[in-house]
C-alpha cells in the first residue's frame, strides 16, 4: 500500500498544477484581427483618477492585413441635422466632434505596434505617432490596454467584432 502512496501523491499533485496553469496566450498574426469592430467600453486608471465609460457613440475600427482606420463621434449628445444651407458655425459644430485616423499596425505575441500615418489631427498625422497596446482576444472580444510609460496611466479598450 505504501508503494502506491507516493505514485498517486505525485499524479495529484500533478493534477492539481495542471488545472491551474495559465490558459495558452492566443497566436495573434495581422489576419486574427481583419474585420470591424465598435468599441463597447474605456476604462481608464489616471495619476488621479479612475473611470469606466461604456461607449454608446458611433464609431467603428477596421483592420486589414497590417492597416487600421478608425472613425468615431466624440462628445455628448445627439449632433444636430444640418440645414439645406448651414452656417460655417454649424459645418464646424458638425465636424468638431468626428475623430478619424488611420495607420498600419505590426504584432510581437500580444503586443501590437500601430502607427498613425493620416489624421483629422495635423499633430498626429505629421508626427507619425507610434503607440504600443497589449490585445487579448476572446470570442468576438478584444481587449487592448495602453499603458503611458511617461506616467503609468493605463486605458483599457474593449471592442466587439460586428462584422
Amino acid at each position: 500500500m505504501r508503494r502506491l502512496l507516493v505514485p498517486m501523491a505525485a499524479i495529484a499533485v500533478a493534477g492539481v498544477l495542471l488545472a491551474f496553469r495559465p490558459a495558452p496566450e492566443t497566436t495573434l498574426d495581422a489576419s486574427t484581427l481583419n474585420g470591424a469592430w465598435k468599441t463597447v467600453q474605456v476604462h481608464a486608471e489616471l495619476q488621479d483618477t479612475t473611470w469606466t465609460r461604456d461607449e454608446d457613440r458611433p464609431n467603428i475600427v477596421v483592420f486589414s492585413d497590417g492597416h487600421w482606420a478608425s472613425l468615431r463621434i466624440a462628445g455628448e449628445g445627439v449632433r444636430e441635422d444640418l440645414p439645406e444651407d448651414p452656417t460655417d458655425e454649424q459645418l464646424l459644430e458638425a465636424w468638431r466632434p468626428v475623430r478619424a485616423s488611420a495607420g498600419t499596425y505590426s504584432l510581437s505575441g500580444s503586443t501590437m505596434t500601430s502607427t498613425t500615418t493620416i489624421s483629422k489631427s495635423p499633430n498626429a498625422m505629421n508626427e507619425q505617432r507610434a503607440s504600443e497596446s497589449k490585445i487579448t482576444l476572446e470570442g468576438n472580444k478584444m481587449v487592448r490596454v495602453f499603458t503611458n510609460p511617461e506616467n503609468g496611466n493605463t486605458w483599457t479598450v474593449t471592442s466587439e467584432r460586428i462584422d
